[in-house]
């Protein structure tokens, strides 16, 4: 299982390199999904290392599922509550027999949802869908956590969150400067490009961050050149929230779209309440 907001092979599994989106197929079987990433994609999740390696997951040939009927879905069940998602927003490794024995099919190590640009926009109209010819899916990675995890993640000490308040581990050289994109502080190291943490408030390694991570906390962030966007610089941060207290989700979004990130949180858990099934249809 992935660390909150750390950069992974998610966000860099579409346009990054080919500036085409993953190829979707489905099984054409009503109710069975088939789907082609092997669980090599979790063990490259739980790589905590910084690195936007745009062709990692590219070569993976990331396969997930379109032009699905609307009646065609993925029952998954996290932390005992079933969940009925859309076959074409999946993009994880799930079994091909979930349609069939779903209860089976309980507590996932994570599954990975996308929802298109364009989706995202028509709750959000200022969400920027296109940067160059790099197209901005968000794709989301969705835990079911135990009590001790919850505790960890939410805790202002956990390394990511002190580390970028205080000015120590990777933040040791602590410069602090301001995103233009966002209007949020950027945290980062001098001696690396290529990642960054993003804060509401100016941090002050004197004194004890806020107790509350949403207080302080916005995402972490990480500088990769795009080929197929004429070679500019692509920003993709990861932004970390819970749904109800022992779901997590950890979703990517570009840097122009960043300031729009408590929307795009807002708009993840309604999808997410809009899928959840209530006890007296958990069988249907």
């Amino acid at each position: 299982m992935g660390c909150p907001g750390l950069p992974s092979a998610v966000p860099l599994f579409q346009e990054v390199v080919t500036g085409k989106p993953a190829s979707r197929i489905h099984s054409g079987l009503s109710h069975l999904l088939v789907v082609g990433i092997t669980r090599d994609v979790s063990s490259i999740l739980k790589n905590q290392n910084y690195i936007f390696g745009a062709a990692i997951l590219t070569s993976l040939a990331v396969v997930s599922i379109g032009n699905a009927s609307k009646r065609e879905i993925v029952p998954v069940v996290l932390n005992g509550q079933m969940f009925h998602i859309p076959a074409e927003n999946v993009i994880s490794d799930v079994p091909f027999w979930v349609g069939i024995f779903p209860k089976n099919y309980d507590n996932p190590d994570d599954l990975l949802i996308v929802f298109e640009a364009e989706e995202i926009q028509t709750e959000i109209p200022n969400y920027i869908t296109r940067l160059n010819d790099y197209k901005a899916d968000s794709v989301v990675n969705i835990m079911a956590l135990d009590a001790k995890k919850v505790e960890e993640y939410r805790n202002p000490n956990y390394p990511l969150y002190r580390d970028a308040w205080k000015g120590e581990g990777k933040y040791d050289q602590h410069q602090i400067d301001v995103h233009e994109a966002s209007g949020f502080y950027k945290i980062s190291n001098p001696r690396y490009n290529f990642y960054w943490s993003a804060l509401k408030i100016k941090p002050d390694p004197k004194v004890d961050a806020p107790t509350r991570i949403d207080d302080f906390w916005v995402a972490h962030c990480g500088e990769n050149r795009s080929s197929n966007a004429s070679g500019a610089n692509l920003t993709s941060c990861h932004v970390n929230g819970f749904y109800e207290n022992d779901i997590y989700f950890d979703f990517r979004i570009i840097g122009q779209n960043l300031h729009l990130y408590e929307q795009v949180k807002k708009f993840i858990r309604h999808k997410l309440a809009s899928w959840e099934v209530n006890d007296n249809t958990k069988d249907v």
